[in-house]
């Protein structure tokens, strides 16, 4: 009889303790949930304050704007070695934001979020002129999620056509 009770104990803190590990994950879930939604909202934030930034120094920073004006249409032929320099490091800042949302899993790596991104940078002759160079380099910078530079490659035959 004592035997039977000391099993019905056992079984009942084993039966308690399930319970609280249950709990505890379920609250852990709620508050990994909570933190991937902060995340997602800091990144967002983040990627369109860095974009605005950007489109705002293309219109004020009368470089730039002159830069921009001219790879438009014609490439980078014409440009003085200061500002290819200038136009080089453009281009991987707006590169670099797509990569890294790309490797954070940004919009759930939706294709179209990024097309329009690229198409609005690849639009540029210039800007394909340096993808074409610099291809290996993106797709060395998101080598830990693969996918990016596909879609840039269609986005980039698509702009090319324009």
């Amino acid at each position: 009889e004592l035997i039977e009770i000391a099993q019905l104990v056992t079984g009942l803190a084993t039966l308690i303790v399930a319970s609280v590990l249950i709990w505890q994950m379920i609250i852990q879930k709620k508050t990994l949930d909570i933190a991937h939604t902060d995340s997602e909202v800091l990144i967002t934030m983040n990627s369109m304050s860095m974009n605005a930034d950007m489109q705002l120094a293309s219109i004020t920073n009368s470089n730039l704007s002159d830069i921009l004006f001219q790879t438009k249409k014609n490439g980078r032929k014409d440009l003085d070695d200061k500002e290819k320099e200038i136009f080089y490091e453009w281009c991987w800042m707006r590169l670099g934001r797509l990569a890294t949302e790309w490797r954070l899993g940004r919009m759930d790596n939706d294709p179209t979020y990024y097309e329009i991104h690229l198409m609005n940078h690849l639009i540029n002759k210039g800007a394909r002129e340096h993808y074409i160079e610099n291809r290996e380099g993106l797709k060395l910078g998101t080598k830990w999620r693969e996918g990016l530079v596909e879609i840039a490659d269609k986005v980039y035959e698509e702009a090319e056509k324009k």
